[in-house]
């Protein structure tokens, strides 16, 4: 069964590893979360060999960089937006999605965004739903009529599920779970610098609740 490593979790992982204060800590009994926490972090084939490799030093400076996401309290409330998240699920469950895949994909739309598809980010340099950006974003204005609609890049998302990003749907529909597919979609979707994939999953299973009630 495929592990998936939150952001909380890899925080107690680091605390692990770091808590003897040792100049190369133990990681004996860490390999297969290492390993999976690695993959989800895209650095490369056996991932958790970087982190046997890897100083005291080393793993601080990487540890850092869970240090600007505090464990949810309340993070998966869609504020109001409930209409819109059943809205979003159904289009992909018309395009052939599961309801849980389709649940995983709105709630990292709605990390992204929250459902704003005017909402611009990265000062500047991101647009819309799934902040596209650089020469996605381009496509989008270009190939969208409706392009500043929910409707038009919901569109635009199946278009390059289906063109493009047709690696991202061949993974999305492997998945089974909300949380799955939200950390699925994240990483070869959206791909972000800081994944915030506890928060994406959370809104997943929100989402798939709100669709199933």
């Amino acid at each position: 069964m495929k592990v998936i490593i939150t952001e909380n979790q890899a925080r107690k992982i680091f605390t692990r590893l770091l808590e003897d204060n040792h100049p190369k800590p133990d990681i004996s009994g860490l390999t297969t979360p290492l390993a999976n926490l690695g993959r989800l972090m895209n650095l490369g084939k056996n991932p958790e060999n970087i982190f046997k490799s890897m100083t005291l030093d080393d793993l601080k400076a990487f540890a850092k960089r869970f240090d600007d996401t505090p464990s949810p309290t309340n993070t998966t409330s869609l504020s109001g937006n409930e209409t819109i998240a059943k809205r979003m699920v159904n289009y992909f469950v018309k395009k052939g999605f599961s309801p849980q895949q389709a649940a995983g994909i709105a709630g990292n739309l709605y990390q992204e965004s929250s459902f704003n598809p005017t909402i611009v980010g990265d000062n500047g340099t991101a647009f819309g739903l799934a902040q596209w950006r650089g020469s996605r974003l381009s496509e989008l204005q270009k190939t969208i009529p409706n392009w500043k609609t929910i409707d038009g890049q919901l569109d635009f998302i199946w278009k390059e599920l289906n063109s493009t990003e047709k690696r991202t749907l061949g993974f999305l529909k492997t998945t089974r779970t909300p949380e799955e597919a939200a950390v699925i979609f994240s990483k070869h979707y959206e791909r972000p610098g800081v994944p915030h994939n506890e928060k994406r999953m959370g809104y997943a299973k929100n989402i798939l609740a709100i669709y199933t009630d």
